[in-house]
């Protein structure tokens, strides 16, 4: 399994204190047990560091980047292409609230056909993708 994990993700894992937190760490015990493939991209690396060290510390936000080396997440790169199918799926979807940066991780998830993500982001439920892919939150989060 190729799963694409999501700020939210990385977020509710890492902060004891996030009302998801025990939920993330069921899934990604989970996802570990079955050797599921991780992916995530250079833009939700940064939006990831941003918002741990907003809700957390600038100490987790630290540990976050260089746990990534070690840690067999794959970072795919949002390329010049990728920005352009992000602008044509933010454009085409006026009425959704989805930012630039969960665009271009829809674009990622599709390009590389990933079968699953981890996020806590209704975006993610919202989006319809051209092939499936699961949401591993639970959809009545609205973060």
């Amino acid at each position: 399994m190729r799963v694409f994990i999501d700020s939210g993700g990385f977020l509710a894992v890492m902060d004891r204190d996030d009302p998801l937190h025990r939920a993330a760490r069921d899934i990604s015990a989970r996802l570990e047990s079955i050797r599921a493939q991780l992916y995530t991209s250079n833009f939700i690396v940064d939006e990831t560091c941003t918002l741990v060290r907003a809700r957390t510390s600038h100490s987790l936000a630290a540990q976050f980047l260089r746990s990534l080396k070690t840690s067999g997440i794959i970072i795919l790169r949002v390329t010049p292409a990728m920005e352009a199918e992000a602008e044509h799926i933010f454009l085409r979807h006026a009425d959704k609230d989805f930012s630039f940066t969960d665009c271009t991780s829809f674009a990622l998830i599709e390009t590389k056909r990933l079968d699953a993500v981890l996020s806590f982001d209704r975006h993610f439920s919202q989006y319809h993708f051209r092939h499936p892919v699961t949401n591993l939150a639970d959809p009545r989060d609205v973060r």
